[in-house]
C-alpha cells in the first residue's frame, strides 16, 4: 500500500511539473509574440516614445520594447509612438496587440500601423501570475 501512495505521490507531482512547464511555455510564447509585433513596427536604431497608458500596460510594453528599443524622454524625439491595445481577434497576442503610430519626427503621428509577424489565440487572463 506504501509504494501505491508513493507511485501516486511521483504521478500527481509528475502532473504539476507538466503543468507548470506548459505555463511557463505560454509565458514565453506571449512575450515572444509582442516582441515579434513591435519590431515589425520599429527598428532598434529608431527613437520611441511610449504611450501614456495604464500602468499595467505600460509596464507591457516596457518589458517588450527595454531590451532593444531607443526609447526617447519626450515625444518631441521620437519618430514613433508605441502603445499596446487590448482587442478581440485573430493576429493578436492572447487578445493583445502593439499598435504604433507614426508621422513626422516629434508628431503629430496620424498613421496608425498594428504590429504583425506573430499571434497567439487567447485571453491574456490565461497568462500564470507573475511573482514580484
Amino acid at each position: 500500500m506504501a509504494i501505491g501512495a508513493v507511485h501516486g505521490a511521483r504521478q500527481a507531482q509528475a502532473a504539476a511539473q507538466k503543468g507548470q512547464v506548459a505555463a511557463w511555455q505560454l509565458n514565453a510564447a506571449y512575450w515572444d509574440c509582442l516582441e515579434t509585433q513591435a519590431h515589425s513596427l520599429v527598428q532598434p536604431d529608431e527613437p520611441v516614445w511610449v504611450k501614456e497608458q495604464q500602468l499595467a500596460t505600460l509596464v507591457t510594453i516596457e518589458k517588450v520594447i527595454g531590451p532593444w528599443a531607443d526609447q526617447v524622454h519626450s515625444p518631441s524625439e521620437a519618430q514613433a509612438e508605441l502603445e499596446i491595445v487590448t482587442r478581440p481577434g485573430d493576429g493578436t497576442c492572447l487578445g493583445e496587440v502593439v499598435v504604433g503610430w507614426f508621422g513626422p519626427p516629434g508628431g503629430p503621428w496620424t498613421v496608425k500601423r498594428t504590429g504583425s509577424g506573430a499571434s497567439l489565440p487567447g485571453n491574456v487572463f490565461e497568462l500564470p501570475s507573475t511573482p514580484l
